[in-house]
């Protein structure tokens, strides 16, 4: 007892373990419960669960928040879990005391418990001191679903992409290995889900393609797409979200960076303000101005498009010196910006059309024109459109060329500038010629 230990109960109160009745003397808050020891991974004791034997609430109580008693910093049972984990390569994690117990009896050792507390930064910092694979073992019922769906979040911001194993008829991990055995539970576990997979199915259940759905679902894709750190895993997962959507990748890259929406950036723009991120370029600070679109043609802004759809046509379009014919300020500007970019990481051109979108003012005036349908039916419809619409950028250019020359011959006669206008019109004429070729010759 405390007093055996010469502690005083003040000591006992501060940490949770007794309580002040109404004549001023101390009770045992734990009475009546079952005690869980709750360890450090060094094997200290550092708090108490306890679980009530007869009927009551609440069911559960924890030791309360102390310096050597944190929920947020804590799991139940890392203390003799953690080599499992770390020879599995893999980690469930569940929400309570018994289902830890139920599935470690059972030869289930990589298992660790939350206690009563939502998975926070801290804990998921500690699972991956042991491992990047994490199933989320959380009970089937809407509870462990919400809680299941609050976390993943917090994962991607940490580079992780946890998988969940959602139970089937509501039941918790214990009910679920006693009733259908530790075999069906294996079995199963490997079939575990990604999560945020997982997510978009659950959301789109009932989906019927309605704007208002797509803009519901977007609203709650932005803030995870905002802080997914691996640009790869980023990719893949926008894949499958315009897959299921039915729409091109990059029409969905637009929506989820719409032009009413702060754009998303990285957590490292938040947590280092002026950081660069994916949604703010390189050597701008956080409030960098966007460039408009208005003043462009749809030639111009289908070769911005198209040019970035893959390398070759990039190489096509820079080749064919289409970036000097443009005669819109700002998307020369941009293809300036994009070259340059493309010349300093080359292995990076897949990111220009990240960069692109993020850097206008109007994103869907690209990304709609990307994703037109063609009127070719030649299997390089995209290389005919690029091909096409470069005839018609650069004749434009050589046609203003021509109404400028004219003017200032018009003021001011001279062979020199006549000389200039014949020469442009023969560049028209092979131009043309030129035209009738395929393309890439």
């Amino acid at each position: 007892s405390f007093s055996n230990k010469r502690v005083p109960l003040a000591v006992g109160e501060h940490l949770g373990l007794l309580r002040k009745n109404r004549k001023g003397g101390f009770f045992d808050l734990f009475r009546d419960r079952i005690m869980f020891p709750i360890f450090a991974i060094n094997g200290e004791v550092v708090g108490f669960g306890g679980r009530i034997v007869e009927k009551g609430e609440p069911k559960y109580i924890n030791s309360v928040e102390s310096k050597v008693f944190k929920k947020g910093k804590t799991f139940y049972g890392l203390d003799k879990t953690a080599k499992h984990i770390r020879a599995e390569d893999q980690v469930f994690v569940v929400e309570g005391y018994m289902d830890l117990l139920a599935l470690y009896s059972k030869g289930i050792k990589n298992v660790v418990a939350t206690l009563g507390t939502a998975l926070t930064d801290d804990h998921i910092s500690i699972l991956k001191r042991w491992t990047q694979n994490v199933v989320l073992l959380f009970d089937g019922d809407q509870a462990g679903q919400s809680a299941a769906e609050r976390s993943l979040s917090p994962f991607l911001a940490q580079g992780l992409s946890p998988q969940i194993f959602s139970l089937e008829g509501g039941l918790d991990p214990d009910d679920f290995i006693r009733e259908k055995g530790v075999d069906v539970f294996r079995e199963q576990a490997a079939a575990a889900k990604d999560l945020f997979l997982f997510l978009v199915q659950k959301w789109m259940r009932g989906y019927k393609g309605l704007p208002k759905e797509k803009l519901q679902l977007l609203d709650r894709l932005s803030p995870l797409f905002a802080v997914i750190q691996d640009d790869r895993l980023k990719q893949i997962y926008l894949e499958e979200v315009a897959q299921r959507l039915d729409e091109d990748a990059v029409t969905v890259m637009g929506w989820l960076r719409s032009p009413n929406k702060k754009p998303y950036a990285s957590p490292r723009s938040e947590s280092a303000p002026g950081a660069p991120s994916e949604a703010q370029p390189s050597g701008e600070s956080k409030n960098f101005s966007r460039v408009p679109l208005e003043k462009a043609s749809k030639d111009e802004l289908m070769a911005l498009g198209l040019s970035l759809k893959s390398l070759k046509l990039f190489d096509y379009f820079i080749k064919e010196k289409g970036p000097e014919y443009i005669a819109s300020e700002e998307v020369k500007s941009i293809f300036a910006e994009i070259v340059a970019k493309y010349g300093q990481e080359p292995e990076n051109f897949d990111k220009l059309a990240h960069l692109v979108v993020s850097r206008v003012e109007n994103p869907e005036k690209i990304v709609n024109l990307i994703s037109i349908s063609s009127p070719y039916e030649q299997g390089d419809e995209d290389e005919t459109m690029l091909k096409d619409c470069l005839y018609r950028v650069k004749d434009r250019y050589l046609q203003r060329q021509a109404s400028i020359l004219a003017a200032q011959i018009k003021d001011q006669p001279s062979d020199e500038k006549l000389e200039q206008i014949m020469n442009v019109q023969k560049e028209r004429l092979a131009l043309k010629k030129q035209k009738s070729h395929s393309f890439g010759e």
